[in-house]
């Protein structure tokens, strides 16, 4: 879902044209492991549910090292007021 809406945003491709390709590089790539995790997934009868676990494990740990630095309880932009305690 993150990459859908990251990728939907047509004014980042159109303002920095070097760092669309590479977008569209990391897009693709992320896409082709999707899909051949799909079909993995798809092909093994026996493993499946290891493959389905391991899979979102890792799924999981991507989201949580792509969104460590983030300031989860900081205030919104034009919030006036303060956070309970």
């Amino acid at each position: 879902m993150l990459l859908l809406r990251r990728v939907s945003r047509q004014p980042d491709f159109e303002d920095r044209p070097a760092r669309a390709g590479r977008r569209r590089i990391t897009m693709g790539v992320a896409l082709t492991a999707l899909y051949g995790y799909l079909y993995l997934l798809l092909r093994l009868e026996d493993l499946a549910l290891v493959a389905g676990a391991t899979g979102l494990l890792v799924m999981l740990a991507i989201v949580m090292v792509m969104t460590r630095h983030g300031n989860w309880f900081a205030p919104q932009l034009g919030d006036t007021a303060s956070p309970a305690k």
